[in-house]
């Protein structure tokens, strides 16, 4: 076993914590948003579930590699619009609630509350980020280090196979 395929396995746990744990959070939210009067979120709650976000992002940093901290950053924003628009449309409901003189005024406001509550995009880039976060997360933790050894004699066996003596050295045909 080479060493570059031992650190990788050494790491591999606590990288499959981290991204675990990440993906609750995500997998927790979406369960949110698909619930009856999501929109009805509080303050608190929305400052508990970007405290959670923070620390479970904080993990998958220090896990790495960089295509998760880089697919983990949109899925972090995506997840942050969220609690925002969960925010905004509670906003919305409280001013769809007060009492209005004016019908014109009062359709107007359950009009944009229903619209944000309605809008698909917000779950859409969410449902996205999880399943993009996911696939990434999951190539990371089934890399094992041997990869590119493997292609590497592959490589040079077909190129001793071909007999050109500049292709089993590496080098390109052309500079020969």
């Amino acid at each position: 076993m080479t060493v570059r395929s031992e650190h990788a396995r050494e790491r591999h746990q606590p990288r499959r914590d981290a991204y675990k744990a990440f993906l609750q959070v995500l997998l927790d939210l979406e369960a949110r948003l698909f619930m009856e009067a999501w929109e009805d979120s509080t303050p608190d709650e929305e400052k508990q579930l970007r405290r959670v976000l923070d620390e479970r992002w904080t993990d998958v940093v220090l896990a790495g590699p960089e295509a998760v901290t880089i697919i983990g950053s949109v899925v972090r924003d995506a997840l942050d619009d969220t609690i925002a628009h969960m925010a905004e449309c509670r906003r919305l409901l409280e001013i769809m609630l007060q009492d209005y003189e004016d019908e014109d005024e009062e359709e107007a406001a359950r009009q944009e509350y229903e619209d944000a509550i309605n809008d698909p995009v917000v779950r859409k880039n969410l449902i996205d980020g999880i399943n993009a976060f996911g696939a990434v997360a999951s190539r990371v933790l089934d890399y094992d280090g041997t990869e590119s050894q493997k292609r590497s004699r592959w490589w040079r066996f077909r190129n001793r196979a071909s007999g050109s003596p500049a292709q089993s050295t590496g080098q390109s045909s052309s500079a020969v």
